[in-house]
């Protein structure tokens, strides 16, 4: 038992190489106590954690050394708000003096609280079946054994929900990632991403795009990892999202093997051999004008139109796909719309369209794709979003790339476009990277500006604008309770977009019943918004549309600076406590409203008038030298 008068603990962890139990032993010091630990390398962790456990209520603070640089990279990098400084010391604990003994405590640290229950185990049964399971040959642990996976983790997380010891519960998430690095490679990416979905947010990034390039996946598996990492990135799971050279990397070794795959060897197309009136679009998803990256590829293929160039549209399929599934928790699934049809009508435009299947990426549909290009030969090809088939195609034709966010689309194309207002992500471009072919391109939407009357502050309440088209999987608890904190200064909150789960949020949080309203999709979205006082945008990537045409109408706009619409906004804020006291302010004064309301005008006024014409494009695509050569030379990747 510790010293009552100790304060601060030290937990020494030596490595020994024979065969021993864990070995226990306190040296104590004045206003300090020493728990050495003998242990082997192989089978360290869950001791040390069950002995910090056992102590954790005893000190006030505590310091972490070890013998091993193993073990203090390990628990660093897996514990750091209980292992943050790890220190290396080959000294025998036996052998240390008062001094040492202090030197030891200055690096100490603050444990965080956790509320602690002795009488429960450390570590679930569920936990050690997992483990196992996932220990067996990696033939047998793949995405055939859905419904054994399944039953383990309810089982697991039901029992992690009814422990009343959370040091135990942050301890058995936090090691799926650490037994992640020991499991076959399919355990290795369930074990990281169920880490993940339950709340863990202190994951390796490095660690987790390395699943991409593991050749012991096959390449639609990696694809298949691939896209579950970006949906990540994309729903705002990891903390810390990616960086752009690392998605890249990954993105770079699906193209390669993708390319291997099919054995591409069709030649590069010179510009004089190519239809000058012909133009493929690419999209890995279509959903019709209600989906955004959808409306601009429509949009793109009108304006080629009033060039007088015909347009064919490839829907790849490609986004989020169920083929080469491995097992993943809470693996997201592309829709996938039906549309029967070859040819497609939009604004008074036809044109033709391809769409594969939902066995996306597959060899043979690949090729006849390339096939097709090869046969037609178009001018060039455009692609909404990332496209691995678009990539590939240009190897035969040139290929730009058109963003659906505010930051620079991953592709190995000759062009990408980028708006000049939006981050480049820190990234360098030299003219021998892959990052050469930057186009300057503002692509927005043809809105008209919105003189409708807004409604008088003292008409009614302040209605502020929700817009979304994922509104039913982004909006989160932390984002009603805020709505809530705003509930005594008079507000209504209308929500415009598909919004299935409505009825369920106002189950959960019952003001939104008198105080909020959900509109569903419009059409005729000026309409709407002519009732609006703000535009608020919840936390998400995008967007940006949905702020333009709020700011059309009139509306300011109220934007965490991290997210996507702070780019069109040119202005954000830093917390939601900023922006409670912006809506605060709007509130209470009309004439304040009446000038952020003008300032948001002038504003969208500006980007509209910047909209760059498609004539430009074409003329900054055919007059690079780019033009005429292939995206990549993919065996030099």
């Amino acid at each position: 038992m510790v010293a009552a008068n100790v304060t601060h603990g030290i937990f020494f962890i030596d490595i020994q190489q024979q065969e021993l139990p864990c070995v226990e032993t306190e040296i104590v010091f004045p206003a300090r106590t020493v728990i050495w630990l003998q242990l082997q390398l192989d089978n360290y962790i869950e001791p040390v954690l069950s002995a910090l456990r056992q102590h954790y209520q005893s000190f006030t603070s505590l310091s972490i050394a070890t013998n091993s640089m193993l073990v203090k990279t390990q628990l660093e990098q897996f514990f750091p708000e209980l292992c943050r400084r790890v220190q290396y010391s080959e000294q025998n604990p036996q052998q240390l003096t008062v001094t040492d003994a202090a030197q030891l405590a200055a690096c100490g640290t603050a444990l965080p609280a956790f509320a602690i229950a002795l009488q429960e185990p450390l570590l679930s049964p569920a936990l050690a079946r997992f483990k196992d399971y996932f220990m067996l040959d990696a033939r047998i642990t793949d995405i055939a054994d859905i419904d054994t996976i399944s039953s383990l983790t309810d089982e697991l997380i039901q029992q992690l929900s009814v422990q009343q010891c959370a040091f135990s519960a942050f301890v058995q998430i936090r090691l799926l990632s650490y037994y992640s690095e020991q499991l076959n490679h399919y355990g290795n990416a369930y074990f990281k991403s169920l880490a993940l979905g339950l709340g863990d947010q202190h994951c390796d990034l490095q660690a987790l795009w390395a699943l991409v390039s593991d050749r012991r996946f096959s390449v639609t598996e990696q694809f298949f990892i691939y896209n579950q990492i970006a949906s990540l990135d994309f729903n705002g799971k990891t903390k810390d999202k990616s960086d752009f050279a690392m998605r890249l990397a990954g993105y770079q070794s699906i193209v390669r093997a993708m390319c291997h795959a099919i054995n591409l060897q069709q030649p590069f197309i010179d510009i004089t051999r190519r239809d000058t009136k012909l133009v493929f679009v690419f999209l890995a998803q279509f959903l019709g004008i209600r989906h955004a990256p959808s409306k601009i590829a429509l949009d793109i293929i009108k304006d080629l139109s009033a060039q007088g160039m015909q347009a064919v549209m490839i829907d790849s399929c490609e986004l989020m796909p169920r083929q080469g599934s491995v097992p993943w928790f809470g693996a997201a699934y592309a829709n996938r719309a039906n549309f029967n049809t070859d040819l497609i009508e939009y604004e008074g435009v036809s044109f033709n369209y391809v769409q594969l299947s939902d066995n996306m990426p597959n060899a043979n549909e690949m090729l006849s794709v390339l096939n097709l290009v090869n046969s037609y030969r178009p001018y060039f090809c455009v692609t909404v979003g990332e496209s691995i088939l678009a990539d590939m195609c240009s190897q035969l034709v040139p290929n730009v790339v058109v963003p659906t966010v505010a930051r620079l689309p991953h592709t190995l194309s000759q062009f990408r476009l980028a708006d000049p207002s939006i981050s480049r992500d820190g990234v360098t471009i030299t003219d021998t990277d892959f990052l050469h072919g930057i186009l300057d391109y503002r692509m927005v939407p043809k809105i008209s500006r919105s003189d409708a009357a807004k409604p008088s502050l003292s008409d009614g309440p302040f209605n502020i604008a929700i817009i979304g088209n994922r509104l039913d999987i982004e909006l989160k608890d932390d984002f009603f309770r805020f709505l809530a904190t705003l509930l005594p200064f008079n507000v209504r909150f209308i929500f415009i977009g598909e919004f299935a789960n409505y009825p369920d949020w106002c189950q959960k949080y019952a003001f939104l019943l008198q105080h909020a309203e959900s509109k569903g999709f419009q059409s005729e979205l000026t309409t709407v918004l002519a009732d609006c006082h703000a535009f608020l945008n919840y936390p998400r990537v995008g967007g940006g549309h949905s702020a333009l045409y709020a700011m059309r109408a009139g509306l300011p706009v109220l934007t965490l600076k991290h997210c996507d619409v702070y780019s069109v906004a040119g202005s954000g804020f830093d917390s939601y406590a900023d922006i409670k006291q912006e809506i605060l302010q709007l509130i209470a004064s009309e004439d304040y409203l009446q000038q952020q309301s003008l300032q948001a005008l002038q504003k969208a006024a500006a980007i509209v008038e910047q909209r760059s014409d498609i004539t430009e494009l074409i003329t900054m695509l055919s007059s690079s030298p780019l033009f005429n050569r292939p995206g990549f030379v993919h065996t030099d990747l």
